[in-house]
């Protein structure tokens, strides 16, 4: 995992076992590392002979602390709110095996401050600010930058499941976050960047040998959950109410498949595609309004999906990666090309640099180098306008954004894809010194947030009217310290964010000097401490 992640133990051993394949080819299985969840992730950790021993096992014990100062920053964190002061969390894990039956448990207990953040000021010369931001981002998705005004306390199954196991595939309920497809830090259809959701499962738990080659899946089908108090993005919201679009309470659902293909002629050389759709069971009536255009304020279902491959080089101890995917629709070689079709990609490469050992150990140190380029940001300007009239209510085309499913693609207030959200590109460069489970990082990354929305309320205004720069820039430095000890595991990180035009706003400084009234700092620190348990 990167250094500015929150380190999720579960996947961080997955990652452990990803990274000692392309160390050693010995170690090299059929396993893609796409199909990413607690019980799968803890099956390739724990050895054959340990799952065979063992009715019952306790796996861990987890305290950890992180706190932000200023912002609520948190990306790929799970159940962690995006929260301003500390943020506790404990949790403890154990499995339970008899005959096919599996039971994995793992519940969390997250406790939050939720504290305001600093605050902050928006032009007030820019007068369609705040009905732009509410056209355009929050009647359609449900990701606020701060979620309620009170202190958070709450006890989640975290990363649980039920399951019945026949040979390579498993039937189950559970609450797991998922992550699918090759990224490292971000991915377009599912992430641990929200908590995770109750969902019927079946899926492959070993890679599946056909003439053709090796195949691994996961279906599911699932409910989500509206956030637990209302974003809080304006302190006098009162002047927003006639922007606003009430969410509905009605219950929604998801549901989606992920399929992974490693052909027989190509060694190392995995393929794959996955789809989602998400919909309200029971659906609302449709209610006129003024900020939504009428052809989209239509009952309907959201889809979005994507294709990828994954290609291990260990004999160079490096990979490389892509994941291309489109909004609105599944995965069809027609429907996933072209200048006005709602795309985005995420591509990466790492390399790994062994270094030579004075006495033989059980662990090859290295150096591990990488970078990751995600792209959010719709690829043409008319996928945003509406042509009729471009200076009024936009088209809804931006990821996890929907006119009509108007929490978008979240769980519990937070994007279920990629973290930085809708609109948004980032650019990623990790460096690590790592042995085993023990690792130094890192990482420096930057952000650039929805410059969809940014396009739409700056451009709107008419060429020559619009403001340059004013795009909303997060720069993130970390580093990272995780250190294994017989059996106690550690991680420390730091990260420092420098915020630059906070919400799409400059008010002062010029077209080039950094605004001191609006660009935010941040310093996040996180601390945990796990007891792994034989």
């Amino acid at each position: 995992m990167l250094s500015a992640q929150l380190w999720q133990l579960d996947m961080g051993l997955f990652e452990q076992k990803r990274v000692e394949a392309l160390l050693n080819d010995d170690s090299l299985s059929d396993h893609s590392y796409t199909i990413r969840f607690a019980k799968n992730n803890w099956d390739n950790f724990l050895n054959a002979q340990q799952q065979k021993k063992a009715k019952f096992k306790f796996l861990f014990a987890e305290y950890g602390i992180q706190q932000n100062n200023n912002l609520p920053i948190g990306f790929n964190d799970g159940n962690l709110l995006p929260n301003v002061g500390l943020q506790h969390k404990a949790s403890i894990g154990a499995q339970i095996n008899w005959g096919p039956l599996s039971i994995h448990l793992q519940p969390e207990w997250v406790q939050a401050q939720n504290l305001p953040a600093t605050p902050f000021v928006d032009n007030v010369n820019d007068v369609n600010y705040r009905r732009n931001f509410y056209w355009y981002i929050r009647n359609k998705i449900d990701n606020g930058t701060r979620i309620g005004d009170q202190p958070f306390q709450r006890f989640f199954w975290g990363q649980s499941s039920v399951r019945l196991n026949l040979k390579k595939v498993s039937l189950g309920i559970s609450t797991e976050n998922l992550w699918w497809g090759p990224g490292v830090r971000n991915s377009l259809l599912l992430t641990n960047n929200a908590p995770g959701f109750m969902h019927l499962t079946f899926n492959s738990i070993k890679p599946i040998q056909t003439k053709l080659g090796t195949f691994e899946f996961q279906a599911i089908l699932g409910n989500l959950d509206s956030a637990i108090a209302p974003a809080i993005d304006f302190n006098n919201l009162a002047a927003n109410v006639p922007f606003i679009e009430p969410k509905s309470k009605n219950q929604r659902g998801i549901a989606g498949y992920y399929l992974s293909w490693k052909p027989k002629w190509f060694k190392h050389f995995y393929l794959g595609l996955g789809g989602m759709t998400y919909f309200y069971k029971d659906k609302p009536a449709i209610q006129q309004s003024a900020n939504l255009l009428s052809f989209e304020n239509q009952q309907s279902s959201a889809s979005l999906s994507s294709v990828f491959f994954r290609y291990a080089i260990p004999s160079e101890n490096a990979e490389i990666y892509m994941e291309y995917g489109r909004n609105g629709k599944f995965f069809a070689p027609l429907n996933i090309f072209g200048d006005t079709i709602p795309t985005a990609y995420t591509v990466g490469f790492r390399k790994l640099f062994k270094i030579r050992q004075k006495k033989l150990s059980k662990d090859q140190p290295a150096i591990m180098l990488g970078v990751e380029l995600t792209q959010m940001q719709l690829p043409d300007n008319r996928l945003i306008f509406n042509a009729a009239d471009v200076r009024g209510i936009p088209r809804t085309n931006s990821w996890y954004t929907h006119p009509y499913i108007k929490q978008g693609y979240t769980q519990q207030g937070q994007v279920l894809g990629a973290s930085i959200g809708p609109g948004s590109n980032s650019q990623t460069l990790y460096l690590s010194w790592v042995k085993g489970l023990k690792k130094i990082g890192l990482s420096i990354e930057r952000v650039l947030y929805n410059t969809d929305f940014y396009q739409y309320h700056y451009f709107q205004r008419g060429i020559g009217n619009n403001s340059p720069s004013n795009y909303w820039v997060d720069i993130n430095a970390s580093m990272q310290l995780q250190w294994h000890y017989k059996k106690f595991l550690l991680n420390a990180s730091y990260m420092y964010t420098s915020a630059l035009n906070y919400r799409w706003t400059k008010l002062d400084g010029g077209f080039a000097r950094p605004s001191s009234l609006s660009d935010k700092r941040n310093n996040q620190l996180y601390l945990s401490l796990i007891y792994l348990i034989d």
